[in-house]
């Protein structure tokens, strides 16, 4: 298991034992979680919001730069769903 910081974003990167018939293959698998893509930065004057988008879609962009070095063959990005709902679903 290894574990890599990107930003404030914590990256973790395991290898699980999956079975096919009577064949055993190693899997590897990167979880990444709360990049709050739909954060809107209201707080922040529109040239830092601006500047906070780019370096969360960066962010993104490392963890699949270190997807792709890393030879993971499975990612999950799981966000908290209650945000997602809040500024989407509920008004």
């Amino acid at each position: 298991m290894r574990d890599f910081i990107i930003k404030v974003i914590y990256v973790k990167i395991w290898t699980k034992v999956r079975i096919e018939g009577d064949i055993m293959n190693k899997v590897k698998i990167l979880h990444c979680a709360d990049l709050h893509f739909d954060t809107p930065f209201k707080e922040l004057n529109k040239e830092i919001s601006q500047v906070s988008k780019e370096e969360l879609l960066q962010v993104f962009k490392n963890i699949i730069d270190l997807t792709i070095n890393e030879n993971v063959e499975v990612v999950f990005h799981l966000e908290t769903m209650i945000h997602i709902m809040k500024n989407h679903f509920i008004e």
